[in-house]
Protein backbone atom coordinates (compact mmCIF):
# COMPACT_ATOMS: atom_id res chain seq x y z
CA UNK A 1 0.00 0.00 0.00
CA UNK A 2 0.71 3.53 -0.77
CA UNK A 3 2.22 6.15 2.17
CA UNK A 4 -0.24 8.35 1.10
CA UNK A 5 -3.05 6.01 1.26
CA UNK A 6 -1.63 4.42 4.50
CA UNK A 7 -0.98 8.17 5.89
CA UNK A 8 -4.69 9.21 5.00
CA UNK A 9 -6.67 6.33 6.64
CA UNK A 10 -3.84 6.52 9.91
CA UNK A 11 -4.67 10.56 10.02
CA UNK A 12 -8.27 10.00 9.53
CA UNK A 13 -8.78 7.44 12.26
CA UNK A 14 -6.59 9.79 14.79
CA UNK A 15 -9.04 12.58 14.19
CA UNK A 16 -11.72 10.47 15.13
CA UNK A 17 -9.92 9.30 18.57
CA UNK A 18 -9.83 13.21 19.64
CA UNK A 19 -6.57 13.49 18.25
CA UNK A 20 -5.44 17.18 16.29
CA UNK A 21 -2.85 16.27 13.39
CA UNK A 22 -0.71 18.59 12.19
CA UNK A 23 1.07 17.91 8.56
CA UNK A 24 4.62 18.88 9.06
CA UNK A 25 5.69 19.45 5.40
CA UNK A 26 7.49 22.62 3.60
CA UNK A 27 10.84 24.49 2.92
CA UNK A 28 12.95 23.53 6.27
CA UNK A 29 11.19 20.42 7.32
CA UNK A 30 13.25 17.87 4.84
CA UNK A 31 13.71 14.31 6.98
CA UNK A 32 11.10 15.34 10.11
CA UNK A 33 7.97 13.05 10.44
CA UNK A 34 5.19 13.32 8.15
CA UNK A 35 2.80 14.63 11.30
CA UNK A 36 2.97 15.75 14.78
CA UNK A 37 0.04 14.41 16.51
CA UNK A 38 -1.02 15.99 19.86
CA UNK A 39 -4.16 14.59 22.70
CA UNK A 40 -5.42 15.57 25.47
CA UNK A 41 -2.57 15.90 28.61
CA UNK A 42 0.16 16.44 26.82
CA UNK A 43 0.69 13.52 24.64
CA UNK A 44 2.57 14.09 21.20
CA UNK A 45 2.89 11.45 18.74
CA UNK A 46 5.39 11.88 15.39
CA UNK A 47 4.59 9.83 12.76
CA UNK A 48 6.92 9.00 10.17
CA UNK A 49 4.70 6.90 7.46
CA UNK A 50 6.65 4.66 4.52
CA UNK A 51 5.89 2.57 1.72
CA UNK A 52 5.50 -0.62 2.66
CA UNK A 53 8.88 -1.55 3.90
CA UNK A 54 10.30 0.80 2.68
CA UNK A 55 13.51 1.89 4.72
CA UNK A 56 13.60 5.63 6.41
CA UNK A 57 16.53 6.95 4.82
CA UNK A 58 19.57 8.80 6.65
CA UNK A 59 17.79 12.22 7.36
CA UNK A 60 15.09 10.73 8.71
CA UNK A 61 17.08 8.66 10.72
CA UNK A 62 18.76 11.72 12.58
CA UNK A 63 15.35 13.42 12.94
CA UNK A 64 14.26 10.22 14.60
CA UNK A 65 16.67 9.79 16.81
CA UNK A 66 17.14 14.00 17.64
CA UNK A 67 13.44 13.79 18.86
CA UNK A 68 13.62 10.26 20.67
CA UNK A 69 16.48 11.92 22.53
CA UNK A 70 14.44 14.91 23.15
CA UNK A 71 12.13 11.93 24.62
CA UNK A 72 9.55 12.58 22.25
CA UNK A 73 7.45 9.40 20.62
CA UNK A 74 8.27 8.49 17.28
CA UNK A 75 7.08 5.96 14.58
CA UNK A 76 7.36 4.50 11.48
CA UNK A 77 4.05 2.86 10.12
CA UNK A 78 4.19 1.33 6.78
CA UNK A 79 1.08 -0.54 7.44
CA UNK A 80 -2.61 0.72 7.79
CA UNK A 81 -3.12 -1.81 10.79
CA UNK A 82 -0.10 -0.72 12.54
CA UNK A 83 -0.97 2.76 12.57
CA UNK A 84 -4.27 2.26 13.70
CA UNK A 85 -2.52 0.29 16.84
CA UNK A 86 -0.40 2.94 17.29
CA UNK A 87 -2.94 5.57 17.46
CA UNK A 88 -5.00 2.84 19.78
CA UNK A 89 -1.66 2.77 22.00
CA UNK A 90 -1.30 6.46 22.52
CA UNK A 91 -4.76 7.75 22.76
CA UNK A 92 -5.26 8.60 26.62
Amino acid sequence: MSEKRIEKAVCEYARVMGWIVIKMDGPGKRGIPDDLLLHKKGVALWLEFKDEGKPLDPLQLHWRDLLEQMGFDVRTVDDEQMGFEIIDDFTP
